[in-house]
């Protein structure tokens, strides 16, 4: 049985760090917060339609800065928003007294993220925001934005993620060797 434990790889770590500072700024009763594919399905992204106003994240990947034995890499994210607001589609984009707006959303997005370390795993840069469509949203009260992320991490050994025992069956000794024969 494998001792991989939940939640402590690093993009677990990012995305619940992410979530925990964007609450400073975007209050659970009022926004949506869910991690998604990238790219998402046209299925998925209909239903997150119906529970704007949003933020859905998503990791693109890790880039390896090459600098060491151990992997050293930049993680990839892009933090996505959807907002309506039926009542008035000019207020979509700057939002009125009723619904927050694209433009102010992004803002806060990048004041609220820009620069800022994650305790343990390290500082977030926002690389981009930009106004974003999707083909599957005919809906014109509709508008979406991103704001794309970047973090350094690093794997300081396959013993942050799991214990040594995980990986006993992955050794291969010759048939009558014991530990200390095959440790030369």
């Amino acid at each position: 049985m494998s001792k991989f434990e939940t939640g402590r790889d690093p993009i677990s770590l990012i995305v619940a760090a992410v979530e925990r500072q964007l609450r400073t700024a975007f209050e659970k009763d009022q926004w949506a917060f869910e991690i998604v594919p990238d790219p998402m399905t046209t299925n998925e992204f209909s239903r997150l339609i119906g529970i704007t106003p949003c933020l859905l994240l998503a990791w693109h990947g890790f880039r390896d800065a090459g600098l060491s034995r151990e992997f050293r890499a930049t993680a990839s994210l892009a933090l996505t928003v959807i907002l309506k607001n039926p009542d008035n589609r000019a207020a979509r984009f700057i939002g009125d007294t009723h619904r927050p707006g694209l433009f102010p959303t992004l803002s806060t997005l990048i004041k609220a993220l820009h620069g800022v370390t994650l305790q343990g795993i390290g500082s977030i840069r926002v690389t981009g925001s930009e106004q974003r469509y999707a083909d599957a949203a005919a809906d014109q009260s509709l508008v979406i934005g991103s704001v794309e992320l970047e973090i350094g991490v690093g794997f300081d050994s396959l013993a942050d993620l799991a214990e040594a025992d995980d990986f006993e069956g992955l050794i291969y000794r010759p048939e009558g060797e014991t530990d200390e024969e095959s440790v030369r």
